[in-house]
């Protein structure tokens, strides 16, 4: 898996290679963050290397730009600050992030912002006892020197200042979610589901162009539905609703009590497979009008039409097929 490393210099870049250490079998390439450069069209993670002075730059939200109408999921993208040694102040780094998180959140969902500090930690490794930064924990001044002679709560808050771990945390996620790895068609709608009967998926892809991703897990599920272009279905049962859905999420269950969840019976839609003469004996096996009163099974001349009706698969095809319209329109704009 490849790592776009975007920075100023090359040097930033190889300074961070050694920051994070060879635990992550990652292959990590620089890309010019502040030149004119073709963005590498081969899915890989992005990770920006910016500075505190100018975090919300022009540079960077071009090349963020860039990656996303490429295709690049919002997840696969992450901001690291790198100068954390340059300010005394807590609230002005506070202030700098929530600038940044406000801007990058116009054009996509949840960005990944942290801050650490690359000088400090090359300082340390390379015993440079005057490197001077300061401690927002103790609110004062410390050296290397300082923390060399130290104890262990001394080198636990210099653990907590240079960011080393926080920046880790973001890469095993990465080292575990190769399924981000995908670019996403600008011109298609992109659906990722999970647990969803094959009927429904199938439908889909007859009716519509799509791109569809099949999550093998929860976890998988939950991480690329976050990004805000992509369409989520997911196969619930009563007691597993514990959360209002977005816009773009389909929860889908055979229930039709709750109002969040659309009703789909693949028990009932499975009776298509029956001769006529058998559904005829299936006495519980109601179908209504359109006003909702009991039809006779007599007056019935498209068995499979209304087994699809009654099973909800109509209506939840002709639902996220909507969605789908949306999708697509936007796209268009």
């Amino acid at each position: 898996m490849k790592i776009k490393l975007y920075s100023t210099q090359k040097a930033i870049a190889d300074d961070f290679i050694n920051f994070v250490g060879d635990e992550f079998n990652f292959e990590y390439e620089w890309q010019p963050l502040n030149v004119e450069s073709e963005v590498d069209s081969t899915p890989h993670f992005s990770l920006f290397l910016i500075s505190l002075q100018s975090a919300n730059s022009l540079w960077l939200k071009e090349r963020v730009k860039q990656l996303l109408q490429l295709g690049a999921h919002h997840q696969s993208i992450y901001f690291v600050l790198m100068n954390k040694e340059i300010i005394s102040k807590k609230s002005d780094i506070e202030l700098v992030v929530t600038d940044l998180h406000k801007q990058l959140s116009s054009y996509m969902a949840n960005p990944q912002i942290d801050v650490i500090s690359l000088k400090a930690f090359k300082a340390f490794v390379g015993k440079e006892e005057r490197f001077m930064y300061y401690d927002f924990l103790l609110e004062e001044y410390r050296t290397i020197k300082q923390l060399m002679i130290g104890d262990v709560n001394d080198f636990q808050a210099f653990l907590n200042y240079h960011g080393q771990a926080q920046v880790k945390n973001r890469l095993q996620v990465w080292s575990q979610s190769p399924y981000l790895l995908f670019w996403k068609n600008d011109k298609v709608p992109t659906i990722v589901s999970y647990n969803v009967p094959k009927v429904i998926l199938d439908k889909l892809q007859e009716i519509a162009k799509i791109q569809l991703r099949e999550a093998k897990t929860l976890d998988e599920f939950t991480t690329i539905k976050q990004d805000q272009q992509v369409i989520s279905l997911q196969y619930v049962l009563e007691d597993e609703i514990n959360e209002q859905p977005v816009s773009n999420t389909f929860l889908i269950g055979k229930t039709n009590s709750n109002s969040n969840v659309h009703y789909f019976d693949e028990q009932v839609y499975e009776l298509k497979k029956l001769p006529t003469d058998k559904l005829l004996q299936i006495k519980e096996l109601v179908f209504l009008d359109e006003k909702g009163y009991p039809k006779s099974k007599s007056k019935i001349k498209d068995w499979h039409a209304e087994i699809d009706y009654i099973s909800g698969f109509t209506q939840l095809i002709n639902n996220i097929g909507v969605k789908l319209d949306d999708s697509i329109n936007k796209a268009e704009v």
